[in-house]
């Protein structure tokens, strides 16, 4: 994790130069955004040894805002490819998860299949679970509605030609959201004669993903649909162990 820090830091100076001799180190600010993330406590409950919670809110924030995060996790994905992949996927397995939220501003709804009141995290991972795009909605947007919210991230990746989803997306807007972004869609489901629990084909391979997320704190709870940071600090984690 230290180290995948070091990386992290260092593509946000670069991205993002200082203009003052004396301003904070990118490293520390990260780490700090590394804690809270981990821990799921308040920005106010940032712990002495860091820096003021303030000045660690206010370098997430405008790092947020200049999409620095998102770039930092495409480039990730492209770099953790290389460990026995072409670094264009051809393949993405797409699916969602409803979660609880916290009382902050931002939307929310509630899912009544899942019986959640807050946000939906809809992710765009490859055949190794690496995020290629995420976005989060409400949690009363149906999931065959969800697809458009990853129009800004798709086009990112032309390279993909086929998209696995479950049987929720079998809705003929979904093929249709598919067409428009060049892929083929195929719509995996267990077979009638099977029961209870099977593992369906690559299924799997996004749930892990979301498995991943709930290993840290602050994703336990929606948290005002700030995902991408976290999306990275765990593709940092896995620079030096790749999959």
């Amino acid at each position: 994790m230290e180290a995948g820090l070091d990386e992290v830091a260092r593509f946000l100076q670069r991205a993002d130069p200082p203009t003052r001799s004396n301003v904070k180190s990118a490293r520390r600010v990260m780490a700090a955004v590394a804690w809270h993330r981990r821990t799921g406590g308040g920005w106010r409950a940032l712990p002495n040894g860091f820096l003021p919670w303030r000045t660690v809110y206010g370098w997430f924030r405008r790092w947020m805002d200049k999409g620095l995060f998102a770039v930092l996790m495409r480039t990730l994905a492209r770099r953790q490819r290389r460990c026995g992949r072409r670094p264009t996927p051809r393949l993405t397995i797409i699916d969602t998860q409803s979660v609880k939220c916290i009382g902050v501003r931002g939307p929310r709804g509630y899912d009544a299949a899942k019986r959640v009141v807050g946000r939906k995290r809809v992710m765009m991972v490859d055949a190794e679970g690496h995020i290629l795009a995420m976005a989060i909605v409400p949690a009363n947007v149906q999931d065959c509605d969800t697809l458009s919210a990853l129009d800004e991230g798709k086009p990112f990746w032309p390279s993909l030609r086929l998209g696995l989803f479950d049987s929720v997306f079998r809705a003929k807007r979904c093929e249709e959201w598919c067409n428009l972004h060049g892929m083929r869609r195929r719509v995996v489901e267990k077979d009638p004669d099977q029961k209870g629990f099977v593992v369906l084909e690559r299924r799997w391979i996004v749930e892990r993903t979301f498995g991943w997320l709930s290993h840290w704190g602050g994703l336990l709870r929606e948290r005002a649909g700030r995902l991408i940071c976290v999306a990275c600090l765990m593709a940092a984690n896995a620079l030096n162990n790749p999959a």
